[in-house]
């Protein structure tokens, strides 16, 4: 890895030392005291400058460019010769003034073989490229050669001669000792350097190498270290040692790249067929094929999730990603930290609850022990008290063991429960987890264990409006956080409405306008979720619901409205077969259908999931791999895989790469449905309950790959989020684009990502 640095030089010698002040100044600073020396600075951190080993210089063959070489020898050779970076001089044959065509085109060819040669030099390292020595054509060819080649930075150098001129001196008169140390006070600022920018390599070079051998660009046929067509030879014995470049007449490099151009509409057309019918099962982003060869083979075989100590770089990369999120629950969503805002919400509520006396009176009664627990830090005597996360929805009186007539709301006895951990969230992450808290041991507990972590959520705090608003602004902020472009949210208004604070259309109303407060930054669209094993009514009740909304928001142009229906719970308690007359009148609506199947139970749920509830989504589908034929059925109409890889490992078990206490587990089926051409997306089920977020989920379904998920098939897990989201069929396609966009945008400006 060698950083380089390739400029033009003319009749002004004092060009190398200016640059070797902007590359260089632990050895040269020549730009100290400078009065644009902080701009100096950012673009030196901006663009990753630091001090290049090589100096490629590429001049003219005459009488004016060696008395130029001589000063530079002068210069270069009091320079300190252990931390001098290396000087390579090419003086081109047969181009003296560049006043002929001739000798214009002999230049042209010589600069574009020396940047491919420093690029194929500098590689894993760093090019910059300099445009200000030597005549304006001379710039030109450089540009274009850093058009075709890629460069990481164009340096030019501005001229400020007025200040000099006010005490007679001229730039070209400063002596080697003037540009051996920080330019004086009276002329620090005779220049001023600055970074133009940076270029990534014509992706038609890659598409050449692939596909066409008449015009493939390789450094063998080009090389100047020497073959031909260009031969070397040195001149005399300075310490630069430069060196002769004649050039072939009939121009190789230039003549292919003017081909290469010509033909590069035919190339990439080709070449992204070659692509899109190569053994890929599944296509990803398209402009993703438009990138250079070499980030495409970095894409993918860069693996995420193997190496724990590459935990925080993979995560960091996968934040900058765009996310659609498909399958997230409102209940479900808080951590110990969210849950307290969330129950902070209901301050005013609290504050205001005295009737009747009697439950009030026992509210108070049941909390007081758990304030003095709360000042010991003593998990174990809360949980024992409390004797279930659930039973916090319906206090009793403790002491004479006895149920009063009285009946403290669910919201009110949960959120006062919550609120009392606000200066000890980490005693309630414990409370509510005990030694899950210990992801490892997160793992395979079952699902009715799991449902129970979430028993101060969902239902018991969330009939309070001003809670169910705060839980709605959680998600959606943590979404945006994420950099999550298009979230889905499931809920159940039906059950937020059972102590008749709201009516389930209420409840509706509100998440729907809560969440449209983020709708600049943020396109959401809600499900609705009947569950197996609560009773039919509440199926019924949330189907009559849908159809009401779905009546009023016919011709609506909401931006957060109701597309979609779910069947959720445990799939034990009732079979989808079952629960097809219930949900026929939202089918009969065309409501987009998401099932929960193939969860807990075998594939059969899968099938009836797909063959009597439509489902053009599964959730979950961990037993899909049991039935081949099935598998072939998603691939043909195209149903979508909504995996959530965090709750699947801790409800299930899989292995998982950072637990060898796991390797005893079955292999995670996402990377088999992959292979297979399956439409898989990653989700986070519940973000507060998995103790996950959107980046992070991501990252689990590498680590519960062996060998982990590459890049490349990680974005193509994200592409078909997008692609199977419930928006409408514009507002989907746009988003597609938008996340397309991102992401080359991403690789393409992030160097250090590739």
């Amino acid at each position: 890895m060698t950083d380089i640095l390739v400029t033009t030089l003319g009749g002004t010698w004092q060009i190398l030392p200016e640059l070797m002040g902007l590359t260089n100044p632990d050895l040269v600073d020549l730009f100290k005291y400078h009065p644009r020396i902080e701009n100096i600075e950012q673009g030196r951190k901006k663009y990753g400058i630091s001090p290049v080993k090589e100096f490629w210089v590429v001049t003219t063959y005459g009488k004016k460019a060696e008395e130029g070489l001589e000063e530079i020898a002068k210069w270069y050779d009091r320079l300190d010769k252990n931390s001098r970076p290396l000087l390579k001089i090419w003086q081109v044959s047969d181009t003296n003034n560049l006043s002929t065509e001739d000798e214009c085109k002999k230049m042209c060819e010589a600069i574009h073989t020396i940047v491919f040669n420093a690029r194929h030099h500098s590689k894993n390292g760093k090019l910059f490229l300099s445009l200000t020595g030597g005549r304006k054509t001379m710039s030109t060819d450089l540009q274009n050669a850093a058009a075709w080649f890629g460069c990481d930075a164009i340096i030019h150098i501005i001229d400020n001669p007025n200040p000099l001129e006010l005490l007679g001196i001229k730039p070209y008169q400063l002596t080697v000792q003037d540009l051996l140390e920080p330019a004086k006070p009276e002329y620090k600022d005779f220049v001023t350097p600055f970074i133009i920018g940076k270029y990534e390599a014509n992706p038609i070079l890659s598409v050449a190498k692939s596909g066409s051998s008449r015009l493939s660009i390789d450094i063998d046929k080009y090389s100047i270290f020497p073959t031909l067509p260009v031969t070397y030879s040195l001149l005399h014995e300075l310490p630069s040692k430069p060196i002769r470049l004649d050039i072939d007449p009939s121009f190789p490099l230039t003549s292919t790249l003017d081909r290469l151009k010509a033909d590069a509409g035919y190339l990439m057309c080709n070449y992204a067929n070659t692509m899109l019918k190569g053994n890929e099962s599944q296509t990803n982003f398209l402009a993703l094929y438009s990138l250079p060869e070499e980030k495409i083979v970095r894409l993918k075989s860069w693996k995420m999730g193997v190496d724990p100590a590459k935990e925080d770089e993979e995560l960091s990369f996968l934040k900058k990603l765009p996310k659609a999120e498909l399958h997230c629950h409102l209940g479900g969503v808080a951590n110990a930290d969210e849950l307290i805002k969330i129950a902070s919400a209901a301050t005013d509520d609290i504050n205001k609850y005295a009737d009747p006396p009697e439950s009030a009176d026992l509210l108070r009664t049941w909390l007081s022990p758990i304030k003095e627990w709360i000042k010991e830090r003593n998990a174990k005597s809360i949980k024992e008290y409390i004797g279930s996360l659930k039973g916090v929805r319906e206090i009793k009186d403790n002491w004479n063991v006895k149920e009063l007539s009285a009946k403290v709301p669910s919201f009110i006895s949960t959120a006062s429960f919550i609120m009392l951990f606000c200066d000890a969230p980490e005693l309630l992450d414990e409370v509510i987890y005990g030694e899950y808290v210990d992801e490892s041991k997160f793992c395979n507990i079952g699902f009715t264990h799991y449902e129970e972590l979430g028993d101060l959520q969902g239902s018991g705090l969330l009939q309070n409006q001003a809670c169910l608003k705060e839980a709605c602004r959680v998600i959606a902020e943590k979404a945006i956080a994420q950099n999550v472009s298009y979230l889905e949210v499931r809920c159940s208004p039906v059950n937020y409405s059972l102590d008749g604070n709201l009516s389930s259309k209420q409840v509706y109303k509100i998440i729907q306008e809560t969440l449209a407060e983020y709708q600049d930054r943020l396109y959401c669209s809600i499900i609705f979720i009947a569950s197996r094993h609560g009773d039919f009514k509440k199926v019924r009740d949330h189907v009559e619901l849908a159809k009401e909304i779905l009546k009023e928001e016919q011709n609506s142009k909401k931006r957060v409205a109701l597309r979609g229906f779910d069947l959720a719970g445990d799939e034990g308690a009732c079979k989808a077969s079952e629960m097809r007359e219930p949900l026929m009148p939202v089918m009969e609506q065309c409501l987009h259908f998401t099932i929960h199947a193939g969860e807990n139970q075998q594939v059969q749920s899968i099938w009836e999931a797909v063959y009597h509830l439509n489902a053009e989504r599964i959730g979950h589908s961990l037993t899909l791999n049991e039935n081949r034929e099935l598998m072939e059925r998603f691939l043909d109409r195209n149903i979508v895989l909504e995996m959530c890889p965090s709750s699947n490992f801790q409800i299930i078990g899989y292995c998982d790469n950072y637990y060898q206490t796991t390797n005893h587990l079955k292999i995670y089926p996402l990377k088999e449905y992959l292979e297979k051409g399956l439409r898989v997306t990653v989700n986070t089920d519940n973000t507060g309950i998995s103790r996950t977020d959107f980046s992070k989920e991501l990252h689990r379904a590498c680590r519960l790959t062996p060998q982990g998920l590459s890049v490349w098939e990680i974005l193509c897990i994200i592409r078909n989020s997008f692609k199977a989201a419930f928006a409408p069929r514009d507002i989907r396609h746009r988003m597609l684009r938008e996340a397309e966009e991102s992401v080359v945008k991403l690789l393409r400006e992030n160097n250090d990502i590739l």
